[in-house]
């Protein structure tokens, strides 16, 4: 939601937001609330994009003005060491990140996007404790924008920190990782990476 609102204020006037709940968070409903009181049309989507029908129902959504660029922050968290961790973990954490991408590109791929924008992770580069299919995720994103590049086709990876009242990191991943020098970041900050 933190995106929507930076890309509004860049000058964004129309916004196709997915989420697999479909239903805003009371605090995200109150920036979508505003967004559209500043005149931004914004449309919220029931869809998983890691799914073909989910991928189809964003872009069904896009009526009357043309889809010039996608933001790809999906994905999901999981703690677990790597002897515990689960095919079936696996494929819940790699099907947002990585088959939604995927799924994106392909539906995309003919169209004149300016950007494709994906949040990776700092984990893609570093790692993270108890986080590997979270970082292999993230790491996925990173060869798939050079992918999408080498094609010539415009693609941006941002390899995030956590971020401070924003995102997934929750206040005891936050202090955890203030402890290495990790600090969180405000979401303004970090989305001004995109910019720069």
């Amino acid at each position: 939601i933190e995106a929507a609102r930076w890309l509004s204020d860049s000058g964004a006037r129309h916004l196709v937001l997915a989420s697999r709940s479909g239903i805003p968070t009371p605090s995200a409903k109150g920036v979508i609330d505003g967004l559209r009181e500043r005149g931004v049309n914004v449309v919220v989507v029931d869809a998983d994009v890691s799914t073909q029908a989910g991928v189809r129902d964003c872009l069904n959504a896009i009526s009357d003005v043309p889809l010039i660029g996608i933001f790809h922050a999906a994905g999901i968290d999981l703690r677990k060491p790597v002897p515990e961790t689960s095919y079936e973990d696996a494929e819940r954490l790699l099907a947002a990140k990585v088959g939604g991408a995927w799924l994106l590109h392909e539906a995309c791929e003919q169209t004149q996007l300016r950007f494709f924008v994906c949040f990776s992770s700092i984990a893609a580069v570093w790692g993270s404790a108890e986080r590997s299919l979270y970082a292999a995720a993230n790491s996925f994103l990173d060869a798939f924008v050079h992918y999408r590049r080498g094609i010539g086709l415009p693609a941006l990876a941002v390899n995030f920190g956590p971020w401070k009242g924003a995102g997934m990191a929750d206040e005891a991943s936050l202090a955890e990782l203030e402890r290495i020098g990790n600090y969180g970041l405000a979401a303004e900050d970090a989305l001004q990476r995109i910019a720069d």
